[in-house]
């Protein structure tokens, strides 16, 4: 229960005091008698609170005219549940986070560095007739044949400013006199001495037949990388 114990000032009423008071997730500060009504609803929802049934219980002290020491003292009382690590959850990410991310993900040039993994340019597409459809799994790469030559075609400088999270091409990638395959998707690969697997995808529809010498390509903007979970 996120009690403020120390001289802060409530939003409602303005009173500076040690007094204890509930501090919402929206940033601002209330006695637990200061409450409207609505606002006394979400944090009985626990909306606002990961204990909700004991914060009723102190609004309850407050409201029948418990404060300042009192109602601390009754507040320390109350057996809090641990609820463990797994209740602090963040439901997203900052957009200029994501905008950076993505872009490291996609070098036009050098090498990008994100936490302990480096990326190196020129970010490479690869053509598979399987894929997988776990981020640990093996996709099946076309094999080098007709002009297609395996480890991918390259995205060199191909790519937008990145934007909501997302970055895609903006430049068409394609493979011409393309061996006999099925085309299921793509995934996206650095160039490093061992290559690292950046992010992968099942092109939209159904896998496609690509017959020997046909042209396979996948246009401007239609190849992104983005952070999902937002």
């Amino acid at each position: 229960m996120p009690l403020t114990l120390v001289n802060s000032t409530c939003d409602h009423c303005g009173q500076h005091d040690d007094h204890p008071k509930i501090h919402l997730f929206t940033g601002e500060t209330w006695h637990h008698d200061c409450m409207p009504h609505a606002v006394k609803l979400d944090v009985l929802a626990g909306v606002h609170s990961q204990h909700p049934l004991l914060t009723a219980k102190v609004i309850d002290e407050a409201e029948k005219g418990r404060h300042g020491a009192e109602l601390r003292e009754f507040a320390a009382k109350l057996k809090m549940r641990d609820f463990g690590k797994a209740q602090m959850n963040t439901t997203g990410f900052d957009s200029a986070l994501e905008n950076a991310i993505v872009t490291a993900m996609t070098p036009t040039s050098g090498t990008a560095t994100i936490g302990t993994v480096t990326v190196t340019a020129p970010v490479m597409c690869r053509f598979d007739s399987a894929m997988t459809t776990t981020d640990s799994g093996a996709s099946t790469e076309w094999t080098t044949s007709g002009g297609y030559t395996a480890g991918g075609v390259s995205t060199g400088t191909g790519w937008a400013t990145a934007s909501g999270g997302s970055r895609a091409t903006n430049a068409a990638v394609t493979v011409t006199n393309a061996p006999a395959q099925s085309w299921a998707g793509n995934e996206l690969w650095d160039s490093s001495g061992t290559p690292l697997r950046l992010s992968y995808g099942a092109i939209t529809g159904d896998t496609k037949t690509v017959n020997s010498g046909d042209t396979c390509t996948i246009g401007s903007g239609s190849l992104s990388v983005a952070v999902t979970g937002h």
